[in-house]
């Protein structure tokens, strides 16, 4: 059974990645807690990729690191100017991260989570290995949203994203994994599609080159 299951720092299965280990724990326990400030009417898992990025950031400054959002980057041959997501320091360790958001349909018996995380993955990969050398170890990574319109079938949703990213992880194809848990909304629920979340699901997969 993968640790991020129970562990609120998620899974880390790259020794390159684990100083990020308290920022991912402090994100799971944001996720978690934001809800009561709102009366169980709004939650994470109903937000954008620039809401959620700048989770990641709150959380890299909570957990004692300093990071930097949408800051400006030259693109390859140095002609032209682009943005990268995210910078995150902690201790003596440097990353830069590109990632993707997308809100994921879940049906009972459905495999379709893993494949449109993994394209999600492979999309933040493309981009960031055209991140400059000299600012950090490139990070691709994806927040995963899933949800379903039936109440009752919230936590087939939750397990759905558990086994998806067991899957990834196990492959090879992300290096963390970390579950941010959504207590229940009230009904009806507001957010995107009018869907039942049962969290946010935060994947990462470390380039082989670049730092």
């Amino acid at each position: 059974m993968s640790s991020f299951r129970t562990d609120p720092g998620g899974e880390i299965r790259a020794s390159e990645l684990e100083p990020l280990r308290p920022v991912l724990a402090r994100w799971a326990r944001m996720v978690a807690e934001y809800p009561a400030l709102h009366d169980r009417e709004d939650t994470l898992a109903w937000q954008q990729e620039r809401s959620l990025v700048g989770t990641v950031a709150t959380a890299a400054w909570l957990a004692g690191g300093v990071a930097v959002e949408e800051w400006a980057i030259r693109k390859p041959g140095g002609r032209r100017r682009g943005r990268a997501d995210l910078y995150v320091g902690i201790g003596s360790s440097d990353y830069v991260l590109e990632l993707k958001h997308d809100w994921i349909s879940v049906r009972p018996g459905e495999e379709r989570l893993g494949t449109v995380l993994t394209s999600m993955l492979d999309a933040a990969e493309r981009q960031v290995a055209d991140y400059p050398d000299g600012h950090g170890l490139r990070i691709a990574a994806a927040f995963g949203a899933p949800y379903s319109r039936r109440r009752e079938e919230t936590e087939c949703v939750r397990e759905s994203a558990l086994s998806a990213a067991t899957r990834l992880l196990d492959s090879g194809a992300a290096q963390f994994a970390v579950w941010g848990e959504a207590p229940p909304m009230r009904w009806p629920p507001q957010g995107p599609r009018g869907a039942w979340h049962a969290g946010v699901l935060l994947l990462g997969r470390l380039l082989a080159t670049g730092r």
